[in-house]
């Protein structure tokens, strides 16, 4: 409560006192750093001298930490946001994703934050990169599109004929097997009927007699 009260009662006014002794003695644009590593030229006469000071106090390294925690959850949602939906969504863009971790980073001490990720213009380039290449695919060749097409056709048509193939020989061989197991056992009954009938020269070929 006092360090609210010495904000609002002090601080502000003092605040507004140097905004107006800048705005009344400053007569070019001056340099100013707007957010870790950039600086941005600012014209302090084009300033309305009656811009109100807005105040915020903190209440110690809880609500901090309270607020890096709920930076953590709002990123972690922007990013399934992004996957799931895509770069080009209605909800959540990337420039929002990114001035997130970028808070995220502040809040842990890293001043150059905005160095760690790309930039607007690097943004901006991507996209008129990706719009290039997907209107150059668009305009493509349409003989190219016809040849390519014509190409796909052929090698699907030759993996279904091998798949054919490897079905008729494996089919062959149960055909195969299944003969010659039931040859064995019209031989092996053939045999047991000889032996029944008293025949004991062939006891000796008969598979699990003794």
């Amino acid at each position: 409560m006092i360090a609210r009260t010495l904000a609002e009662t002090g601080i502000r006014p003092l605040a507004q006192l140097l905004l107006e002794l800048a705005i009344q003695y400053l007569d070019k644009p001056q340099t100013v750093r707007v957010g870790g590593d950039m600086f941005e030229a600012i014209d302090p006469r084009q300033i309305d001298v009656d811009l109100d000071v807005d105040i915020d106090v903190g209440i110690g390294s809880g609500q901090d930490q309270e607020r890096q925690i709920a930076l953590q959850q709002i990123s972690s949602i922007q990013r399934e946001m992004l996957q799931q939906l895509g770069l080009e969504n209605p909800l959540v863009s990337v420039e929002q994703y990114l001035d997130t971790l970028k808070r995220l980073a502040r809040m842990s001490g890293i001043k150059d934050a905005d160095s760690m990720f790309a930039t607007p213009e690097q943004l901006a380039a991507y996209r008129q990169q990706q719009q290039a290449q997907q209107q150059q695919q668009q305009q493509e060749d349409p003989e190219l599109v016809q040849k390519r097409a014509e190409f796909d056709a052929e090698l699907q048509l030759k993996r279904e004929a091998q798949a054919a193939s490897l079905e008729l020989e494996r089919e062959r061989f149960q055909a195969e097997f299944a003969l010659k197991q039931r040859e064995m056992e019209v031989e092996l009954e053939i045999r047991r009927a000889k032996l029944a009938m008293g025949d004991t020269q062939v006891s000796a070929n008969i598979p699990g007699v003794s």
